[in-house]
C-alpha cells in the first residue's frame, strides 16, 4: 500500500503486512471510519462489509484503542462497569423469555 492510499478498504487488501503494521497505519480519521463501518455493516461508499472484513475491522479497532485510546473511552467501556442507563425500572429478560415469546 502506498503512503498516499489510506482508505479504510485499502487497509484490508492482501499485502503480507502483519496486524501490527496495519495498526501503525491507522490514524484518527481511519479509526472513526472503521467504527462507522462496523456499526453500519458497510463501507462509506455503501459496499457491504464481508464477515471477514467485519472481523478484521473489529480486531483493528480493539488493537488501535488499546494503544491510543484511554481505557474509559474505549468502545464498550461502560459495559464493563454496568450499563449507564440501567436503573430500577430495568427488567432483566433471559433468552428463555425471548424464546417462549414472553419478551416483556
Amino acid at each position: 500500500m502506498s503512503s498516499e492510499d489510506t482508505s479504510t478498504e485499502a487497509l484490508f487488501l492482501p499485502q503480507g503486512n502483519s496486524m501490527q503494521q496495519l495498526i501503525d497505519t491507522i490514524n484518527p480519521t481511519i479509526y472513526e471510519s472503521l467504527k462507522s463501518a462496523i456499526a453500519l455493516g458497510k463501507w462509506e461508499n455503501g459496499t457491504p462489509l464481508s464477515p471477514e472484513q467485519s472481523d478484521y475491522c473489529m480486531q483493528a479497532l480493539i488493537l488501535y484503542e488499546a494503544r491510543h485510546i484511554a481505557e474509559q473511552q474505549r468502545t464498550g467501556a461502560n459495559l464493563r462497569q454496568g450499563s449507564a442507563c440501567a436503573d430500577e425500572t430495568t427488567v432483566p429478560v433471559t433468552l428463555r423469555d425471548l424464546q417462549s415469546g414472553d419478551g416483556r
